[in-house]
């Protein structure tokens, strides 16, 4: 007898008969429960913008004290008896679900620095052999500027393919540049340059690269780079046109301008000498 392999299929979905029975995992916090109360309404949807109505969602963080109901979490402090710290649910027909809990502590990171208050999220839905992971953070807290570094970590370790890696390697570029940290978001620029194929995304980062190597002082090989952008444009019918041009031009201007600066105070300071 011929053995025929079995076609491939995607798994699930069982998560609204099988894993997600009991509601009142949604309801992380009680009325006895410590700390600042937070209603947490989570969409999700799919790459068209459509609702994912048949996925399930897992919520996992700190007390209000920021500490972890685990025993992996060494901290002297004592957990909130009267929090749960996890939760889970399925996604309705608009792809919505609704916890109730509080804004967690600050918690150490594996560096012993306190990171900033976050919730972690699992995302599990068909097609899904693995789950997703990300966090939640908290607009306006003030130790969101300090864990920037933590944000962007979290933000490369779920970035499973090769468009998502890009995106996490321009955020971290620019993200380093607002530290001023120049040379280390170059690099991240180059990085995402090796796994850029679209047009758009190769213009864009290039710019991007541009002008942050001239922001790291290097004016001259930043306006090769911009006016190479704006070869590959006259040379290429694909490379996208319109406002990526424009912008490539603008940048370099004002390059330009910054060289002239840069060569009149050389200059300057000779004459004075």
């Amino acid at each position: 007898m011929e053995l025929v392999s079995t076609a491939s299929l995607t798994i699930g979905p069982f998560f609204h008969f099988a894993l997600t029975t009991d509601e009142a995992m949604g309801q992380m916090a009680s009325p006895e429960t410590k700390g600042e109360r937070v209603q947490l309404v989570c969409r999700l949807t799919d790459g068209d913008g459509a609702p994912v109505s048949d996925a399930m969602i897992e919520l996992w963080q700190a007390d209000a004290s920021g500490k972890y109901n685990h025993p992996d979490d060494s901290q002297e402090k004592k957990p909130d008896p009267a929090f749960h710290g996890f939760g889970r649910l399925e996604t309705n027909d608009a792809g919505v679900c609704v916890f109730e809990t509080v804004k967690p502590g600050r918690v150490p990171g594996p560096t012993g620095a306190q990171q900033a208050p976050h919730i972690n999220v699992s995302v599990f839905a068909r097609g899904l052999l693995k789950r997703l992971a990300t966090r939640i953070y908290f607009a306006g807290d003030p130790a969101n500027a300090q864990g920037w570094l933590e944000r962007a970590l979290a933000i490369q370790s779920v970035a499973l393919d090769g468009r998502g890696r890009m995106v996490t390697l321009r955020a971290l570029a620019t993200v380093e540049a607002e530290q001023r940290q120049l040379d280390r978001a170059i690099a991240y620029d180059r990085e995402a340059l090796a796994l850029a194929i679209a047009p758009t995304s190769l213009a864009l980062i290039r710019i991007q690269l541009a002008v942050h190597t001239g922001a790291a002082g290097h004016l001259s090989e930043a306006r090769a780079q911009l006016d190479e952008i704006l070869s590959a444009r006259r040379r290429d019918p694909e490379c996208p046109p319109g406002p990526f041009a424009t912008l490539a031009r603008i940048a370099s201007i004002f390059l330009s301008i910054c060289l002239l600066i840069s060569t009149t105070r050389v200059i300057s300071g000779r004459r004075a000498k």
